[in-house]
């Protein structure tokens, strides 16, 4: 206590602490000198600006604000932590309290607990990181897995490439003074996944209440992260991710730490059982510890078990800190590239300035947020103005289900100068202000940003008083304006509003334009006012949309390829979603981005400028069909039209979806309803920027036993085709495979990828089958949509379709049977580009599909790469590199063999949660990155390309000779094709006639 009151004296509030005013609101400011780098200077200017805000201050180490009862709202009316970068994990719960109860929080620093605190004897903090290399080697108190020579005799390899030589050795390692045998692995040549899977284990293999899974490892040079695998006796999969540094450390995950992986979405909802674990890998893999390859190298110590009170786990390991929009964790924020002016200069920008993650904003009126996103510090391009983050962010948790509501205000910069800059300082008082009052607009404007012709609309606004329940009534107006682009005023409403402390209210009013519209639309500016003065505003464009006077429609020409004004078109595009659904967890805003309450069309409208300005001429984007009434759609298409940007459409959910359920006929009808209400509500038939629908989403016909809802269909068609499955059998020469109840069933996903054998004329029958099925499945929806929008095309992304790499037992259809229902054909590409076997198999995929359905284009529906590091939680840069190399790769690859379209998956950079991925094609400040550039460069000279020629030399194939399908007719042909093209000749695929 002596030494807090010393501190207490140096800030200069030691007087507050004694005599707080009784009129003034109390804020809590964490100030103690324990904390690692304790920062007295900048705890003292920031206290200054909350003072001067009107707050008394009280300051309160860790241990005085982690007391019961003490950090609660009506005790303390705004929560300042000056260093929220580096806070105790032991602090989380309590301020996660605090928050839910509707406290107010001031941030600096923020991603806070991007480093997590913990406690050491003594009253000393240590990071996660330091505490862990102090324990280095310290055993499991339960050993399971030892690690000398003859226990590794009973481990084996796994990978998706046994042909790269590995080493696995016992290697006696010494750290901190402690021994120990341990697991040295060394892989030449990483490509994809390479682990070290274990004998399965006794059971239970985490008796008496042992849940934590505790090791040492570390990494060499190249190697910054670890995946630890547990798989359950039902064959379950969880994975956790560790990062590596080259310096030992232990590590104690809990279960939490580890993810569902290729389970069912029952099994993953369980989540990971200890008590069910069966076998444990460990290893890399680019899906789980980074996409950089090469010679990677790691050790891992005897592992064991423990209670959590054995080996507590660091919450960075643990991932037990809840997501908390603009304050955590790090993967909500971004680092800015370039030079940047802050407030117009008035700013001096910190050293390494970073962004939160955009989020939707308040423009537009019942939109259903929970929340608002308000930019109080925006750094711009110093030379170009363009937008490249935002330094300082404030979020209203809005009043619901009984909660008052909250305010949270989070800065990035961790440098205290740089809140010793006048301007900022200024700033802080007056965001203190305003969290102080609690009067804000929670949304305000128009119900739709863009409207039919003569459809009429709402203008409406909604205030909070966010003082808390206790806080006082406040009286105000609020006002909706609707302006032209002159100025000139079309309507205005001004209501006035008194609310309580933690309440709410709206209003509206008709609003009809009566199909007076102006060139350029109308601009609607809210404003909640007090006493005469603006306390908040709001500012929106609001638009039409109206049915193009002469449509210009993308067609296909007989040859098969698409034409746009008389001449062949090629796509140059990207699969969108907006900036604002990065690092998001909630998975209805994310995946429901044009839902009222997740579409934000000033973040759009950035982006889509963005795309325009890389040369892309296209976007492929999804909408659910519940989102359909929120009209956002509409306003997306209006942009995409200013921005020459052509759609290429999902409707969700998607074919896929409905063939699992019993009712097939009552499913398809439902399917069809969702479509057609798409279609029909925003008139889609007369807007030529649509230019095709995707049907279905990257379906799977054959993995994990998924053939089975073809089974009866199969059944029928072998009855028809044959007479009975006996006939059938006798032709085949060979029984076909049955169910447990004696019923006939697709071939396994073995049998699809054998090269031949005794059931090759039964999988080769099963082929036509899916021909026919898939014609049918996916041909009665694409007729009735060209029948609705006869100018508009029918597709769907392809996945593994005709993949002549795709033998992992799931390349289970081809191009044959889909050509014969869609318009377009459609695959995708992973992983293959700048490999050799890839770098063939993507032109012959080319050629496979021409020699399919000549007629129809062939569009790479996506292909990407992730840069994402999940052992660092970063950017990998040598990924980034490698996905500029691999685009540019690909775009030659695409030119040279006349495909007509990428699609790039996908436009915004940063952390995709679940997937803990980042494909982005540009950074998330509107940077470039490696593979910006190289659509920047590429993209013309794809667009620009003449037709490639024709094939001057013919491969033959008979498809039914091939029951491994696509893969093959591709290992029979490729070394034919491989030296065709090497000699500069234009190789083509010809089948034989069924």
């Amino acid at each position: 206590m002596k030494n807090t009151f010393a501190l207490l004296l140096l800030l200069g509030f030691g007087a507050a602490l004694l005599r707080p005013a009784s009129a003034a609101p109390t804020a809590f400011v964490l100030s103690d000198p324990a904390l690692p780098d304790a920062d007295a200077v900048l705890v003292r200017s920031v206290a200054e600006d909350v003072r001067a805000a009107g707050y008394a201050l009280v300051s309160r180490t860790v241990a005085e604000m982690s007391a019961p009862g003490e950090l609660m709202p009506d005790r303390c009316a705004l929560l300042v932590l000056p260093q929220a970068r580096a806070l105790p994990a032991a602090l989380a719960p309590t301020v996660y309290g605090y928050l839910k109860a509707g406290g107010h929080l001031l941030a600096l620093g923020v991603p806070a607990w991007g480093i997590a605190l913990m406690a050491e004897p003594g009253g000393r903090w240590a990071t996660p990181a330091g505490a862990g290399e102090a324990e280095a080697l310290v055993p499991a108190p339960h050993p399971v897995f030892a690690f000398g020579t003859a226990d590794l005799a009973a481990w084996h390899r796994s990978s998706n490439d046994l042909t790269t030589p590995t080493q696995e050795t016992a290697a006696p390692v010494e750290a901190e003074g402690r021994r120990a045998s341990a697991l040295h692995v060394v892989i030449s040549d990483l490509n994809g996944w390479d682990t070290f899977l274990s004998p399965s284990v006794s059971s239970p293999t985490f008796p008496d209440g042992r849940t934590m899974t505790v090791f040492s490892a570390r990494g060499g040079p190249h190697t910054s992260g670890l995946s630890v695998e547990w798989d359950d006796k039902d064959g379950s999969r969880w994975i956790a991710t560790v990062p590596l540094t080259p310096r030992w450390r232990r590590y104690s995950l809990p279960p939490s730490a580890f993810h569902s992986w290729t389970n069912t979405d029952e099994r993953a909802q369980r989540g990971f059982r200890p008590e069910d674990a069966d076998r444990l890998a460990v290893g890399l893999a680019f899906s789980h510890t980074g996409t950089v390859g090469g010679k990677q190298e790691y050790w891992v110590s005897p592992i064991g078990t423990a209670t959590s009170e054995e080996a507590p786990a660091a919450p960075s390991e643990a991932q037990d800190l809840a997501p908390l929009e603009t304050l955590t964790p790090a993967t909500k924020f971004f680092p800015i590239h370039g030079a940047i002016r802050l407030a117009g200069g008035t700013i001096a920008s910190p050293a390494f300035p970073e962004s939160a993650q955009p989020r939707p904003s308040g423009t537009g009126y019942d939109k259903g947020r929970t929340a608002r996103w308000i930019s109080l510090l925006d750094a711009k391009d110093a030379k170009t103005g363009e937008w490249r983050g935002t330094l300082a962010t404030l979020r209203l948790s809005l009043p619901a289900r009984g909660e008052s509501g909250s305010v949270w205000a989070a800065w990035t910069p961790i440098e205290a100068g740089f809140y010793e800059q006048p301007a900022v300082k200024k700033l802080l008082t007056q965001t203190a202000a305003r969290m102080r009052d609690g009067l804000f607009l929670a949304e305000g404007g128009t119900d739709f940003y863009t409207y039919f012709p003569g459809q009429p609309g709402r203008l409406g606004a909604r205030a909070v008083n966010l003082g808390g329940p206790s806080g006082a009534a406040r009286t105000g107006e609020m006002s909706v304006s609707v302006t032209d682009a002159g100025g000139r005023l079309a309507q205005s409403k001004t209501w006035p509003v008194t609310l309580a402390g933690g309440t709410g209210a709206a209003q509206e009013v008709a609003w009809d334009p009566h199909g007076r519209w102006p060139a350029g639309g109308y601009t609607v500016t809210t404003t909640l006012t007090e006493g005469g003065r603006v306390v908040d505003s709001l500012t929106q464009a609001v638009g039409v949309w109206t049915p193009p006077a002469h449509a210009d429609w993308v067609t296909i020409t007989p040859d098969g390829h698409f034409a746009l004004d008389g001449r062949r078109w090629r796509v140059n595009g990207v699969n969108y979603m907006p900036s604002s659904g990065i690092a998001q967890e909630d998975s209805a805003l994310f995946e429901q981005w044009l839902s009222a309450a997740a579409y934000d069309p000033a973040v759009v409208e950035r982006d889509l400028t963005h795309i325009e300005g890389l040369g892309l001429n296209a976007i492929s984007v999804f909408l659910y069909g519940e989102s359909t009434p929120a009209q956002n759609l509409l306003d997306l298409l209006r942009r995409c039209r200013a921005h020459h940007l052509r759609v290429n459409l999902s409707l969700r959910p998607v074919v896929s979806n409905y063939l699992q359920e019993a009712d097939r006929d009552e499913a398809e009808r439902r399917a069809w309803k969702t479509f057609s209400s798409i279609i029909t509500y925003y008139r889609l038939a007369q807007n030529d920027t649509v230019f095709a629908y995707d049907i279905d989403w990257e379906p799977d016909f054959a993995r994990y036993g998924r053939q089975r809802r073809t089974d009866a269909d199969w059944a029928t068609w072998v009855n028809a085709r044959y007479g009975t499955l006996a006939a059938a059998e006798s032709a085949w020469g060979t029984m076909a495979p049955r169910d447990g109840s004696g019923r006939l069933t697709g071939p396994s996903g073995k049998s699809l990828t054998l090269p031949g054998g005794p059931e090759t004329k039964m999988v080769a029958a099963y082929r036509r089958f899916l021909d026919d099925w898939l014609a049918e499945t996916y041909g009665i929806p694409a007729r009735r949509i060209r029948a609705l929008a006869p100018h508009q095309y029918v597709s769907f992304r392809m996945t593994g379709a005709s993949d002549p790499l795709w033998d992992d037992g799931g390349e289970g259809y081809q191009f044959e049977g889909l050509a014969r229902a869609v318009d377009f054909l459609s695959p995708e590409s992973y992983g293959q580009v700048g490999t050799p076997a890839g770098d063939l198999a993507i032109p012959f995929r080319i050629a496979y599909a021409r020699s399919v359905a000549p007629h129809e284009p062939v569009l790479w529906a996506e292909t990407g790469m992730s840069v994402w590091d999940n052992g660092a939680g970063a950017d990998e840069p040598d990924a980034l590199t490698t996905q500029g190399t691999d685009y540019a790769k690909f775009y030659d690859l695409a030119r040279s063999s006349g495909a007509d379209g990428i699609v790039w998956w996908w436009y915004p950079g940063g952390f995709r949660v679940g997937e803990n991925s980042d494909f982005g094609l540009i950074n998330p400040d509107g940077t470039d990155r490696p593979a910006t550039a190289v659509v920047r460069r590429e993209g013309p000279r794809f667009l620009a390309a003449p037709a490639p020629p024709a094939p001057d030399i013919w491969l033959n194939y008979d498809r039914d000779q091939h029951p491994d399908g696509t893969v093959g007719v591709f290992r029979a042909l490729k070394a034919a094709f491989a030296d065709a093209l090497a000699r500069g000749r234009t190789p083509g695929l010809r089948a034989k006639a069924p």
